[in-house]
């Protein structure tokens, strides 16, 4: 955002937050700007439009990316600028605190309206213009990736309109009758031929609930704006309701979005549908949306799969359904030539002649008035539309979810607590700021920007781009050379600058209690007026400077920083004046790296990427992409880094972690606050899954309304230790916990044997005569390797010729030990895994527990009847989502003190730091964490867990699911105490009922497992 427009949203800010509270202080402002409305007590008190004011100047500015600090700077010289409509009232007090009023002259609603009017018009979608020079018989470019293109001119439009699309109408609630759904899979029933619709929707229906009574219903009711959740096991006909729902209310003319889990549920998904409206309403289509840039990799992928079975048409469909050609291609320069999936189209500083045209985008392009959009995950929160699109008013759209909410008057998402989850691991980042190779990542930024020179001008960051080449390497030598010393009690070894603040700032007060500056903000902020502080702060400084460092001077500038040490606190022993200087030294250029990473970030945050590739790449890695919300950077009300080194000794490289947002919020505000502000209207949306109910999972619990549910009331879920005793000791095998590849290599190799020997070969066999259908098994490991080293060790104890024949472990396509393995498939083999003579099944725990239905052949009833656990799963704490997760979480429920905003807005993001830096300095081993995190932990597992059931659950078949890593047995931290503490914590908490009612079949297993 330039100076004008940036001025505009300041006063427009300050307008309406006097409105709203005459004689508002400044720094109340912020918790607006922040997007914190949720914990602003007037907001409910304000009409739909006043709130809506607010909303769209949130969504045509960048005001809630600003900062505290800065955005208070700016408010403060707005207000104090020649000729303000704005003054200050009384004296003596900070920035932060001063009141400020607004002086008489124009109304204000008016003023605000016309500022977001300006705002919106600097929104308007341009088209693509193509420059041809007078008298060329060929345009030519050259791409990003150097490959150059010579088309005809009279083959280049002069530009590329945008597309214009008609917003949705806003609906309040809607009421569909059972009736009408009954009626309607009849009517899917007859005229696909397929029975099953019908009768499992009759079943469906009759075994729904409203979580208000707890009574059967007649209709189901829904509302606009609040997220609406309707809970039911695997396996029950959630994927059939969508279905019939979405064909149903596109038959009552309404626009529908389907938002499925991954691209292969979109293609199939899209396929049944067409044929369904192709038939009930054939004016109606159906649309697709995904990802451009994947699509090539997606075809090969579906392409190769299709081809392994020489009776499949599956080849044929795809190539008619998503397949390509490049027009483009066709005029590359000799040896220029495009690898298919890798075509320019609208990358860095190029846009395709042939885009409007081309079929590689026609789904994109039947999506701008399909009554049906099918979507992905992934694709709905962060893909990009290629084509120039616009709305009624000329607003530019660039996002599918921007489409998708425009559009759409009803937004089914399957698998709610999944999108969940994608969104939180899309709100966090991780680059390496060094290299033992080749330049730095900020080092290509700058490069690509100085070598176009029209972008110099348009960022305000090569000289912080310099600084974050050079600085990452210079604290990594120092650490390499043991100038600096990374602290090792800092759980997993992610470093936040502000906890290494708080490490100082404890020393300073225990060996200079009587010095005023004794806490660090003197050394941040630079305000010392003593000369021994001074010092200090310039040998500090020496490690910022640009000289080039070799080992010598490092160790003079750490001897600096020592020596003025000594002589600001000469009580301090040697050995901890050392560790002092190299904690003093870590946070200064931590520090500074953090500001660098600000500066950048923001710049990069508020321009088009579009004219640097490298630009677009750091900051898609670092920043990702997410939609837009009230509340960009969520609680803590910055971006925190933290950051991390990796353990080789002597490639010790420098990465940083970025966090910040609310992705509980914005999956809970999708139909309200964020589809309002992009300015369609609040709309209805239905969040579908088994466990988006679950309280105690951070990752999981979706914040929103369970509107309908099915009782799970049934006792098929059987939850068991089968511990595997040593061959050649008493002792219990163990994988979980076992450092070292060989050790845990060993480890998986002895307790597969022994599960064979001890149980699985004599379990099989029973299985035989108890459920002949169904006597198959699924054994479960933490990753893709040790899956391998499960299958192999069977092999062994089996036999070869009888495990080929048996055995099959989904494969990890990095794995290059798997090929021509005879037991590996593929994630496309999983779903006809029953269709052969194989009866064990290797999987890893997160590639099998959702998605995948392993059916009895022409049946819908699971394939699966056991499943052995053979690795405790433990989610991956190092994850910086999984920090997002546990801090947003936490917070979701906390209601604040009564204050004014400003008060609140600190006590919030002081909570939220606590917890961030609580979380970071607690976690390590399992069984030493926290028993609030160790509980967290636990409950995020059990929701997979629950899911992985599910594979066994399908068509209400029953399950046992036996646990056989000694890990879950331990003294510390075993199972049954986690059990026992879970069932606990939801009986006080006053949640046990609704748990029963949602989750009555792991409730009873869990019950029967801790006694």
């Amino acid at each position: 955002m330039n100076e004008q427009p940036l001025h505009l949203a300041l006063d427009a800010l300050l307008l309406l937050g006097n409105k709203h509270q005459p004689e508002v202080r400044v720094g109340d402002l912020v918790l607006i700007a922040h997007g914190r409305l949720h914990r602003w007590r007037q907001w409910g008190y304000l009409s739909e439009l006043e709130q809506n004011r607010y909303l769209w100047l949130l969504r045509y500015s960048h005001l809630n990316e600003i900062n505290k600090t800065r955005l208070i700077k700016l408010l403060t010289e707005r207000i104090k600028a020649e000729n303000s409509p704005f003054e200050f009232i009384g004296h003596n007090e900070s920035d932060l605190t001063r009141r400020y009023r607004v002086l008489p002259g124009k109304d204000i609603e008016q003023h605000v309206d016309e500022i977001i009017s300006d705002l919106k018009n600097l929104q308007i979608a341009n088209p693509i213009i193509f420059k041809k020079r007078p008298g060329n018989q060929f345009w030519v470019r050259k791409s990003f990736s150097g490959k150059s293109f010579k088309v005809p001119v009279k083959l280049v439009p002069n530009s590329i309109d945008a597309v214009k699309i008609q917003k949705a109408s806003s609906l309040k609630n809607l009421s569909i009758s059972y009736v009408e759904l009954r009626d309607q899979a009849e009517n899917i029933s007859r005229l696909t031929g397929q029975d099953f619709y019908k009768k499992r929707m009759q079943i469906f229906l009759d075994e729904l609930r409203c979580r208000k009574n707890n009574q059967k219903i007649e209709d189901l009711i829904f509302t606009a704006g609040e997220l609406q959740m309707l809970v039911a096991p695997t396996g029950r006909g959630k994927s059939v309701l969508s279905r019939v729902l979405a064909t149903l209310l596109v038959k009552k003319g309404f626009t529908v979005t389907l938002v499925l889990p991954v691209i292969k549920d979109v293609i199939q998904e899209y396929r049944q549908c067409s044929k369904i409206l192709q038939k009930q309403t054939p004016a109606k289509v159906a649309s697709m949306l995904f990802s451009s840039r994947s699509l090539g990799r997606i075809i090969i992928d579906l392409l190769r799969n299709s081809l392994r079975d020489p009776n499949s048409n599956d080849a044929q469909n795809i190539l008619e359904t998503v397949g390509y050609h490049c027009a483009l291609q066709a005029y590359a320069e000799e040896g220029d030539e495009v690898q298919f999936g890798e075509e320019p189209c609208r990358h860095s500083r190029f846009d395709c002649p042939f885009l409007a045209g081309c079929p590689k985008f026609r789904h994109q392009k039947a999506a701008l008035g399909a009554q049906l959009l099918i979507i992905n995950h992934h694709a709905f929160l962060s893909g990009r539309l290629s084509l120039p699109v616009q709305d009624e008013e000329s607003t530019r759209i660039n996002t599918f979810f921007d489409l998708v909410v425009k559009r759409s008057h009803f937004v089914i998402v399957d698998e709610i607590d999944q999108l969940q989850q994608v969104l939180i691991d899309q709100q966090v980042g991780q680059i390496p700021l060094t290299k033992d190779k080749g330049p730095t990542i900020a080092n290509k930024v700058y490069r690509d920007l100085t070598d176009n020179g029209t972008s110099v001008n348009n960022y305000d960051v090569i000289d912080p781009l310099i600084e974050l080449d050079r600085l990452p390497l210079l604290l990594r030598d120092a650490l390499i050379n043991h100038r600096v010393k990374w602290p090792t009690n800092y759980g997993i070894g992610t470093v936040l600058p502000a906890a290494l603040e708080q490490k100082i700032s404890h020393n300073f007060k225990k060996y200079l209690p009587e010095s005023e500056y004794s806490n660090i903000d003197k050394l941040i902020d630079r305000k010392s007026s003593e000369p021994l502080w001074d010092e200090l702060n310039l040998s500090l400084n020496q490690w910022l400077t640009s000289n080039g460092l070799t080992e010598t001077s490092e160790a003079e500038r750490k001897l600096s920083v020592i020596q003025s040490l000594e002589k600001l606190a000469p009580k301090i022993a040697v050995e901890k004046r050392n560790k002092l200087a190299s904690l003093l030294i870590l946070h200064r250029v931590l520090f500074h790296l953090q500001n660098l990473l600000q500066d950048v970030t923001y710049s990069f945050g508020k321009t088009d990427l579009k004219e640097s590739q490298e630009a677009t790449q750091f900051y898609a890695q670092l920043i990702g992409y997410r939609p837009w919300c009230t509340s960009y950077m969520g609680p803590f009300g910055r971006r925190h880094y933290g950051f991390h080194v990796a353990s080789k000794e002597q490639h010790r490289q420098l990465n940083v972690q970025s966090l910040c947002g609310d992705p509980h919020l914005l999956i809970s505000e999708i139909g309200n606050l964020i589809s309002r502000g992009y300015g369609g209207g609040a709309r209805i949306v239905l969040g579908l899954s088994a466990t988006a109910y679950f309280p105690g999972a951070s990752a999981s619990d979706v914040k929103g309304s369970v509107r309908y549910y099915q009782p799970d009331d049934t006792t098929d879920l059987k939850l068991a230790l089968r511990l595997i005793k040593s061959s050649d000791s008493d002792e219990m095998i163990r994988i979980s916990g076992m450092g070292g590849h060989n050790k845990k290599e060993l480890q998986t190799r002895l307790l597969t044997k022994g599960l064979w020997e001890q149980y699985l070969s004599v379990d099989i066999e029973q299985l035989k005569q108890k459920h002949p259908d169904r006597a198959r098994v699924l054994l479960v490991t933490n990753s893709g390797r040790e899956a391998r080293w499960s299958a192999n060790a069977l092999s062994q104890v089996m036999g070869e010729k009888h495990a080929l024949r048996r055995v099959r472990y989904l494969q990890n396509a990095d794995d290059k030990a798997e090929k021509n393995n005879g037991m590996a498939i593929s994630r496309e083999d999983l779903t006809n895994f029953a269709y052969g003579e194989a009866d064990i099944l290797i999987a890893p725990f997160l590639s099998i527990c959702r998605g995948h239905n392993i059916l009895q052949p022409g049946s819908d009833k699971s394939a699966i009847a056991s499943i052995y656990v053979l690795v405790r799963p433990v989610p991956t704490l190092d994850s910086p989502g999984i920090a997002l997760a546990h801090v947003n979480y936490s917070l979701l429920n906390v209601c604040t003190p009564e204050m004014q905003p400003l008060e609140t807005l600190e006590w919030e993001q002081r909570h939220a730091y606590a917890r961030l830096n609580g979380f970071y300095e607690r976690i390590g081993p399992f069984k030493s964490l926290p028993e609030d995190l160790r509980m967290e932990c636990f409950c995020n597992v059990l929701v997979e867990m629950l899911q992985l059931a599910g594979r066994g659950r399908r068509g209400e078949t029953p399950i046992d699911v036996f646990l056989v890593d000694s890990a879950f047995a331990d003294s510390k931290a075993g199972w049954r105490e986690l059990a026992q503490t879970a069932l606990s914590t939801w009986q006080t908490q006053g949640k046990m009922e609704e748990m029963t009612r949602i989750h009555g079949a792991l409730i009873h297993a869990l019950e029967n497992f801790q006694r």
